[in-house]
C-alpha cells in the first residue's frame, strides 16, 4: 500500500498549498456543468487480480456556493486479470460533494462521495456500497472549458456476497482521475454597479428671522418692540420722531443752524397735540474721524441742545439726551459722504 500512501500524501499537500491562496477570486460559476474523465485505479490485493485497472467516469453537476459544487457520476471500471486471476468489471453511480477552497484560476478542493457498485467477476454479480474521499485541483483555461484531476480513497463493500474465492467483501482501492470540465451556457456577470450622480451642493437655508412689528428691524435687534406698522424707525427698531444730519450744526459744535431749529419747531407742536406719556430720546451720533473722546463729547453736547431746545417749546413728555460717540455708525466710512451720515442725531419714542 506504499503507493497509495505517497498519492493520498502528495494530492493532500497540493491542496493546502494552493488553498492557501484562498482569499482571492471568491466569485464562483453558477452554470451546471458537465465534466468527462478517465481514471488509474490500484488495486485491493483482496481482489485476486491485476493490481491495475482503468475506467471512464461522466459527471454532471453545479456549484451551490462559493465554497460547494454538489455532482452525480457514473462510472466504468474494468480490471483485466492475467492468467489464472479473476477478471472484474464495475458500474457505479455515485453523489459527490466537493469543498473548494477559492475558485480562481488554479481552484484546490476536497472531495467525498457515497453510491452503488454493481461488480461482475467471472459470471457472478453483486450490488454493493461504495464511497470516496480525496483531493483534487481544477485549472480554468478561459471561461467555459476547465481542467480537472483529484486522487480519491475508494471504499467497496460488497454485502457478503462473496465473489472471490477468499470470501472477502471488502476492498480498499486508491483511484486517479484526470478529465476536463464543460459549463453550459453563458456566464452569467453581474450586473455592472451604477454610479450615483453627483450631487450638486445645496444652498444653504435661510431661514428669516422673524420681525414681530413688521418695522423692517429682526426682533434681535428690535429694541422698541410693538411700533406701530409702517412707523418709520431707527436701526434699533425705535420710532424716528426727527433725524438732525450733520449740517443742521455749525460744523465741530454743537450750535443749532436755522433749519435744525425750523425742524424742531414743527415736530414740537406735533409733541405737544400727541401723548404726553412717550418717553423721548435724544441720541447724538459721530463719525470715527478724530478722537473718540471727542467726537463722544460732540455726540452728548448736540443731544443735549437738541432737547433743552425741545423743552423750551413746552414739549412735556420726558426727554432724555445719550451721546453715544462713534459706537453706532450707520455706515461704513469710505467717503466723506458716509462720515457725513454718521454724524447725527437721531430724536426717538422709547
Amino acid at each position: 500500500m506504499g503507493n497509495l500512501k505517497f498519492i493520498t500524501t502528495s494530492g493532500l499537500t497540493l491542496s493546502l498549498l494552493f488553498g492557501g491562496q484562498a482569499v482571492a477570486g471568491n466569485n464562483y460559476d453558477s452554470r451546471a456543468y458537465i465534466a468527462p474523465s478517465v481514471s488509474h485505479v490500484w488495486l485491493d490485493e483482496d481482489r485476486e487480480t491485476s493490481r491495475n485497472g482503468y475506467g471512464v467516469n461522466l459527471g454532471l453537476g453545479k456549484a451551490i456556493s462559493k465554497y460547494i459544487n454538489l455532482e452525480t457520476k457514473i462510472f466504468y471500471n474494468d480490471y483485466d486479470g492475467n492468467l489464472g486471476q479473476n477478471d472484474w468489471d464495475s458500474f457505479g453511480l455515485t453523489g459527490d460533494i466537493q469543498y473548494f477552497f477559492s475558485r480562481g484560476t488554479v481552484a484546490p478542493y476536497l472531495v467525498a462521495s457515497a453510491g452503488f457498485v454493481d461488480s461482475r467477476v467471472d459470471g457472478k454479480n453483486a450490488v454493493g456500497f461504495v464511497s470516496e474521499y480525496g483531493t483534487g485541483l481544477v485549472y480554468k483555461i478561459n471561461e467555459n472549458f476547465s481542467l480537472r484531476g483529484d486522487v480519491r480513497y475508494r471504499f467497496n463493500n460488497n454485502f457478503n456476497n462473496n465473489l472471490v474465492s477468499n470470501n472477502s467483501d471488502e476492498y480498499n482501492d486508491m483511484v486517479v482521475n484526470v478529465g476536463f470540465v464543460i459549463p453550459f451556457g453563458d456566464k452569467k456577470t453581474a450586473a455592472p454597479v451604477a454610479k450615483a450622480a453627483p450631487v450638486a451642493p445645496q444652498k444653504p437655508v435661510v431661514i428669516a428671522e422673524k420681525d414681530s412689528d413688521f418695522d423692517g428691524v429682526k426682533d434681535s435687534l428690535d429694541k422698541c418692540p410693538g411700533t406701530p406698522k409702517n412707523a418709520k424707525v431707527n436701526s434699533e427698531g425705535c420710532v424716528l420722531l426727527a433725524n438732525l444730519v450733520d449740517t443742521n450744526f455749525n460744523a465741530g459744535s454743537a450750535d443749532l443752524s436755522k433749519e435744525a431749529k425750523a425742524k424742531l419747531d414743527i415736530l414740537a407742536k406735533e409733541l405737544v397735540n400727541l401723548s404726553p406719556n412717550k418717553a423721548i430720546e435724544v441720541q447724538g451720533h459721530a463719525s470715527s474721524e478724530g478722537s473718540a473722546k471727542f467726537n463722544l463729547n460732540l455726540s452728548q453736547k448736540r443731544a443735549d441742545t437738541v432737547s433743552n431746545y425741545l423743552k423750551s417749546k413746552n414739549v412735556s413728555n420726558k426727554i432724555t439726551s445719550v451721546g453715544y460717540g462713534e459706537t453706532k455708525l450707520l455706515v461704513k466710512e469710505l467717503t466723506k459722504a458716509d462720515r457725513s451720515k454718521n454724524r447725527r442725531v437721531e430724536i426717538i419714542w422709547k
